[in-house]
């Protein structure tokens, strides 16, 4: 969660913020979805595909063979999550506490109870902290390079519409509420290799 704050997130801040804050992801949704595709590599394959027969570039392709490649362990990085009633979710709420407790990044809630919305931001000790920590240790530049990926596919857009568009590819979507979510890759594989034949 610190790295895809650091990389993914939004300077333009929901507020009122808290103080300190140097980036937000407006929205539990959102923040799921992203973390979504961040756990899983082979979906976040499909979107860039997605993005790219939409006119988002041959880099995008490039992008989804590279992530599946075995060199990236696509595999072993993959952190399947339970499927809910809104899609993808798992419990933040262990994950934010500890970088809370260190003054890393620190999460409003807006609306009555548990209603509202849920914003989620990065501290500037947060964003220190995520930056000596991919100096010390290369092998997190992994995640640095999928949040960034991340960002890119997700662009402004709200939980609402990046849960729809999780929702179209079909093993997610039929996955019963409380199962994990299963994996795609020789999907994506398939489909990779038949745009890659047609390419010029």
């Amino acid at each position: 969660m610190l790295l895809l704050l650091h990389i993914a997130a939004d300077s333009t801040m929901a507020q009122p913020s808290p103080p300190f804050a140097v980036a937000c992801i407006a929205g539990e949704m959102r923040l799921q979805a992203m973390d979504f595709w961040l756990r899983n590599p082979d979906y976040l394959a499909w979107e860039l595909l997605d993005q790219a027969e939409a006119g988002g570039g041959s880099f995008l392709v490039a992008e989804a063979a590279r992530i599946l490649s075995e060199k990236e362990e696509p595999d072993l990085r993959t952190v399947p999550m339970l499927r809910w009633r809104h899609g993808a979710w798992e419990s933040l709420d262990d994950r934010l506490s500890l970088l809370a407790a260190y003054g890393l990044a620190s999460d409003i809630r807006r609306g009555e109870q548990l209603a509202g919305r849920r914003d989620f931001y990065l501290l500037s000790d947060g964003r220190s902290a995520a930056g000596n920590l991919l100096a010390q240790l290369p092998d997190l530049c992994w995640y640095e390079d999928r949040a960034r990926l991340v960002g890119l596919v997700a662009g402004d857009a709200g939980g609402d519409e990046l849960k729809a568009r999780q929702k179209q590819v079909w093993e997610y979507r039929e996955t019963r509420w409380t199962n994990r979510i299963a994996g795609i890759r020789p999907k994506v594989m398939k489909r990779l290799s038949a745009l890659t034949e047609v390419a010029p």
